[in-house]
């Protein structure tokens, strides 16, 4: 196993934010490759550079290191284990990748594998015990920390709506391993030249990111008409703006069907989902309050 860094800063101090943005974590690799569900790769490289703090930890995510002890004493005592490193320490062996694993676990074997304890909900799709069936963010993350580390074999203990623990495990694949290098090396060549990686239109995160972080230059003005490709794009939102109306009056006429149909029933189930017709009120803050009635959908928890 990789030895650990000997002069690492105090945690949450400012000399180790600063550490950090000086390479790339295992928790970060899934934004570096533009497949984080919560951080876009965009955000991440403004992070890098210094032009905008990190994100503050959510409660959810403080209330998830708050659970992570218990994970690691319950998967301890299920992989009949000891804890060799609890919190682990971080591994940077070269370049710009580095990880800080929850746990390091000691095996009946004699080796060492690695725990990462998650905290989540029933929304998250996850496969059967002791299989590979867990987010692809956090698979990346997982493959990262046993390069950086340097062992072949990561369990993850997931603790679903504060109760229930999964469990989890993952193999050392070289062949993601290259394929994810090759994803971040080109976005640390971004981060040192400071020039912003392209957006990936197809992902929500980095279209956010874009229109929350564009702002205009007050009193400019040009004319694009012969600009063929910005042409291009403003005809091809004329079209979707269309198709969005035509969508529209058809989810307006399935609406009032549906109510048709429910015959003055308020709440309907229709098997994971639930149609509820209910009033919703507009409080007098700016405009005159006003009351109006809507259906609603919402996912229902199945036993």
């Amino acid at each position: 196993m990789n030895p650990p860094v000997s002069d690492m800063p105090e945690h949450g101090s400012p000399e180790w934010h600063e550490w950090r943005r000086q390479g790339v974590g295992a928790s970060e690799a899934g934004a570096a490759c533009g497949v984080s569900e919560w951080k876009s790769r965009l955000q991440l490289w403004q992070e890098k550079i210094g032009e905008a703090a990190p994100i503050p930890d959510s409660p959810a995510m403080k209330w998830g290191r708050r659970h992570e002890a218990y994970i690691v004493e319950d998967m301890a005592e299920i992989l009949c284990c000891e804890v060799d490193e609890y919190p682990g320490l971080t591994r940077k062996p070269s370049g710009v990748l580095y990880a800080t694993p929850d746990a390091v676990l000691l095996m009946p074997d004699g080796s060492r594998e690695l725990l990462e304890c998650k905290s989540t909900t029933w929304r998250t799709e996850l496969g059967e015990d002791d299989s590979d069936g867990i987010p692809f963010s956090w698979l990346v993350q997982t493959q990262m920390q046993m390069l950086c580390c340097g062992v072949d074999v990561c369990r993850v203990g997931v603790l679903v709506d504060g109760r229930n623990l999964r469990r989890f495990t993952i193999i050392r694949s070289e062949s993601l391993i290259q394929s994810l290098l090759l994803r971040i090396s080109p976005f640390w060549q971004y981060v040192q030249t400071r020039q912003m990686p392209p957006p990936d239109w197809g992902n929500v995160l980095d279209v956010e990111w874009i229109k929350a972080n564009t702002r205009p230059r007050l009193g400019t003005s040009e004319d694009w008409s012969d600009n063929a490709e910005f042409r291009r794009l403003v005809e091809e939102r004329d079209q979707v703006k269309a198709s969005i109306k035509v969508d529209e009056l058809h989810l307006e006429e399935l609406n009032a069907r549906i109510l048709h149909a429910m015959n003055g029933v308020q709440s309907v189930r229709c098997g994971e989902r639930e149609l509820v017709y209910e009033q919703r009120h507009r409080k007098a803050f700016s405009v005159k309050a006003s009351s109006h009635w809507v259906l609603t959908e919402k996912k229902v928890k199945t036993c």
